[in-house]
């Protein structure tokens, strides 16, 4: 698809749902059967437990995590397991400066990985 100056334009994002018949009526039991079906569209917070053990206990690395992640098909990257482990941390941590050293630390590592 291009757009009036003639770039690329990407595809519009279509949902991996089964095409259904337009006349057909469904049963709610049926559609939730097919919803629990669908892509999680943030897999990296449904692992966030997961991700709490390597980061916090092994000290594995966003990236490490991203990559140890992937070895289970969980598609997600260094990225978005940081967003979910901060976006943790803010509900979890006790204190201001608890979350502000957490950020701190990975905010720090974030700026290396992007260097490499």
């Amino acid at each position: 698809m291009k757009t009036k100056k003639g770039k690329a334009k990407s595809e519009p994002i279509v949902a991996s749902m089964v095409v259904t018949p337009a006349d057909k009526e469904w049963d709610p039991s049926d559609i939730a059967m097919i919803a629990e079906r669908e892509d999680d569209k943030k897999p990296a917070e449904t692992h966030i437990h997961a991700i709490q053990i390597l980061r916090d206990q092994k000290n594995f690395s966003f990236r490490e995590i991203a990559e140890w992640l992937l070895s289970f098909n969980v598609k997600t990257d260094s990225n978005s397991v940081y967003r979910a482990y901060m976006n943790h941390a803010v509900e979890s941590c006790q204190s201001r400066d608890e979350l502000a050293e957490i950020e701190r630390e990975a905010e720090q590592e974030m700026e290396q990985d992007d260097k490499k």
